[in-house]
């Protein structure tokens, strides 16, 4: 997935936000420092008026961004476009990759799409070719007694041979 353009351009600005938040904390200090009297007068009214004023538009900022932000749809697939050939997902544990890939997986299962097969296999952390070989060629409809007698090479060739002439999404998990 990518973001939409409009997406990206509204968390650019949430980003410049952010920083103009922390700015206005850093100078927050400062202003307090600047009252007297317990805090109920400015010893630069000035100062006190341009803080005051940049606090309040950047308030304003972030409420019109929090409106702004009710998107419908965040991202695009870009798994179904020409030039793509692989896509990576990666990252720690326990952040929902495996969710991410089940959901592109039933996706494309339910739906018409661009893809001939959809294949999904769980490469696991010690790889194992032949069951991920496996998978791939129950999948295609290519599992059938004389494959077990089959070297990995020849399964690769199988696979290759089969794959070559379509459009695929190999979906592979646990890596």
């Amino acid at each position: 997935m990518k973001r939409l353009e409009q997406v990206q351009g509204w968390f650019s600005r949430v980003q410049d936000a952010e920083s103009e938040v922390a700015k206005l904390m850093l100078e927050r200090n400062w202003e307090l420092k600047k009252l007297c009297l317990g805090g109920c007068c400015s010893k630069s009214c000035k100062s006190s008026y341009k803080f005051g004023k940049w606090m309040y538009e950047t308030l304003l900022e972030v409420q019109k961004l929090g409106v702004e932000g009710d998107f419908q749809e965040v991202a695009q697939r870009c798994l179904t476009e020409e030039q793509v050939g692989i896509i990576g997902l990666y990252g720690m544990g326990s952040v929902g990759k495996t969710t991410l890939l089940i959901l592109i997986n039933n996706k494309f299962l339910d739906e018409p799409n661009y893809f001939d097969v959809v294949i999904w296999a769980v490469a696991s952390k010690v790889v194992e070719i032949e069951k991920i070989q496996e998978s791939i060629a129950k999948k295609i409809g290519f599992f059938n007694e004389s494959w077990e007698s089959k070297t990995v090479q020849e399964k690769a060739v199988d696979i290759f041979n089969i794959l070559s002439k379509k459009k695929f999404i190999l979906l592979l998990d646990d890596i």
